[in-house]
């Protein structure tokens, strides 16, 4: 059996990242390879040493949910950069001496340089490859160091697109999005519950899911700005957890706009977020980002029937979403653009079919997903 790394750092634990992980853990062969997961950073409480160094505590939870695999964690960490780095390097070379594994995968766009000088000073044969989840233009890290990797497992077209800009040989450039459950059996269950009539008159629902960050990343800011003008029957949700300046900031927003019954709070990290949708409803997701890699947030909507309405970033949206077919891109930062489109679903009632929406992400779902890991077994 062949060993398989994974290698990754700088995780929340309730990121895309980590779902990915799990999910291609159940989904994977298990008699094709063994996996040894390491994350370079995290745990559930942190231990405070002295000014720049700390211990992590507790467990990860998101790697102790994952059956089958081994999983470490570096159990320590320092806020001077340059250590940190050299932790993660020293730590990474004795596990993989340890494994010996016939490939690694890693997150980093920095891992790829220093496991190539990894791989020619044990003069090994394992297969680097890198798998950026971000959009090579957001600034987390330097991702010209992932030439030095044999293969880039690209998750969205736009990453594709970035890596060829780059100046990395197109050869090395694989097209790998992430695998999505097929919620299809619930869809049709579900729809067998309801009656089409009364959908007509169904409560329209945004709901946004992830972190609550008003600027950065997320920019959620946007719908928010667009809330107080929008005018008929509709809600919104906020469904995530963020720092507690961001929650403040929010919940002065509604109390200053008095849009306590139009928005809901549900702050914290849940197993199951979407069980928190009516299904009297008709329930569309909603993203403001400013940038992404493949949010996953979007084919677990799309998976369930949801519509997306989302910023048209350079890299993940386009990937999932076809305008008028299952949901509506508009230019990133044009708060006038996404303003016109909630307030055109609101007016004309605007619904879409659950199962068309289901069927429209058919290439993301897991079986597809195994036809590609099968594909880089060859390679």
């Amino acid at each position: 059996m062949k060993e398989m790394m994974i290698i990754t750092s700088y995780l929340s634990g309730n990121g895309g990242i980590e779902k990915v992980i799990q999910e291609m853990m159940k989904i994977y062969p298990a008699s094709d390879y063994h996996f040894t997961i390491l994350s370079l950073t995290g745990g559930d409480g942190v231990k405070k040493v002295d000014e720049n160094f700390f211990c992590h505590t507790g467990s990860e939870y998101w790697l102790k949910s994952i059956s089958g695999v081994n999983s470490y964690r570096l159990p320590f960490g320092s806020k001077i950069k340059l250590l940190n780095v050299f932790f993660h390097i020293i730590y990474s070379f004795f596990l993989m001496v340890k494994i010996n594994p016939h490939a690694i995968i890693c997150t980093g766009p920095s891992m790829p340089k220093y496991l190539k000088a990894f791989k020619r000073l044990l003069k090994k044969k394992y297969i680097i490859y890198m798998w950026p989840h971000f959009s090579l233009n957001s600034g987390f890290g330097e991702f010209s160091n992932m030439k030095y990797a044999d293969y880039i497992l690209s998750i969205s077209k736009g990453i594709c697109k970035q890596c060829s800009q780059l100046g990395i040989d197109k050869e090395k450039i694989i097209y790998f999005p992430n695998p999505f459950e097929n919620k299809k059996n619930d869809i049709v269950k579900s729809l067998s519950k309801t009656d089409n009539e009364d959908n007509k008159e169904r409560v329209v629902t945004f709901n946004y899911i992830g972190r609550i960050l008003l600027y950065g990343q997320k920019n959620l800011h946007e719908l928010l700005d667009c809330i107080p003008t929008l005018e008929g029957n509709f809600k919104v949700n906020l469904i995530g957890d963020g720092s507690n300046e961001d929650v403040e900031n929010l919940k002065k927003f509604v109390d200053r706009f008095n849009l306590n019954e139009k928005v809901s709070l549900h702050r914290g990290w849940f197993d199951d977020p979407w069980s928190i949708l009516s299904e009297n409803d008709n329930n569309f997701l909603v993203l403001t980002s400013k940038f992404e890699g493949l949010p996953t947030v979007l084919g677990e909507a799309l998976s369930r029937g949801i519509p997306c309405i989302s910023s048209n970033c350079e890299t993940g949206p386009e990937d999932f979403i076809v305008n008028s077919v299952n949901g509506y891109l508009y230019p990133v930062g044009k708060k006038e653009s996404l303003l016109g489109i909630l307030q055109s679903i609101i007016k004309n009632n605007i619904s879409f079919d659950p199962i068309h929406i289901n069927e429209s992400i058919d290439f993301l779902y897991t079986d597809e997903y195994l036809k590609r890991v099968n594909d880089l077994k060859e390679g």
